[in-house]
């Protein structure tokens, strides 16, 4: 019997494990090496994909919520005219539900009633049905400023640091100085979060007394805070 491989060359049977090695490693598939190569490679893209949104978050929440609330028909935030931005509130107020009170006893009591601030509080103002985020970021744009009253409460509450995030990418988008701290209690710099610690870094805040007298200067100093540019 004469045998011919694929070559067309002669093969004798008697060196027939060296045939049946040759032809196993030449018929090997390489299926499993593939679908384990193509399993990196979507790890590695997922990975990187994942890094980025992770990274541009809240810029990303920032423009899906301000195409929606565009497209749900809210009101501009505000109207270039000659006189230049007009906006429904001088001030977005954000602060942990366990301050209410300050916000609704004080600040509405004096910079509403006293001083004649607008001011847009969650618990009041926001449009019922919608979603929290986008009323969050429609509250925003239609302040002239957004105050956020500083307080351990304030640092443990999820909604407090999105409503920061999202004056930050107002200020980035608008180049307005939109985000007004106003210190409730004092906290060591080390327990605050790098955004915080660099606005007080850059004077943006008021801090709050219980001093007769330094209220007086308080309340003034937040009115002046609120309307500059």
């Amino acid at each position: 019997m004469n045998c011919v491989d694929d070559s067309n060359r002669k093969r004798s049977l008697k060196d027939i494990h060296q045939i049946v090695f040759e032809l196993d490693k030449k018929c090997t598939s390489y299926l499993s090496l593939s679908i384990g190569v193509l399993c990196f490679v979507v790890l590695v893209l997922s990975l990187s994909i994942t890094g980025i949104v992770y990274r541009f978050r809240w810029k990303l929440r920032y423009l899906y919520y301000l195409v929606r609330i565009k497209h749900r028909g809210f009101l501009a935030a505000e109207e270039e005219e000659e006189s230049g931005p007009q906006f429904e509130y001088d001030a977005f107020i954000s602060y942990a539900d366990e301050d209410r009170g300050f916000v609704v006893e004080d600040m509405r009591r004096i910079l509403e009633g006293q001083r004649g601030l607008r001011l847009c509080i969650h618990h009041r103002d926001f449009l019922v049905g919608e979603a929290i985020a986008a009323n969050i970021l429609n509250a925003i744009r239609s302040s002239r400023k957004t105050v956020a009253i500083l307080s351990r409460n304030f640092l443990r509450s999820y909604w407090c640091k999105y409503e920061v995030e999202m004056a930050k990418m107002e200020s980035i988008y608008t180049g307005r100085n939109t985000l007004l701290v106003v210190v409730l209690e004092k906290i060591p710099v080390k327990y605050l979060p790098p955004n915080i610690v660099e606005l007080m870094q850059q004077d943006s805040y008021v801090e709050y007394t219980n001093d007769q007298e330094g209220q007086e200067v308080f309340w003034e100093n937040l009115d002046r805070a609120v309307h500059t540019a």
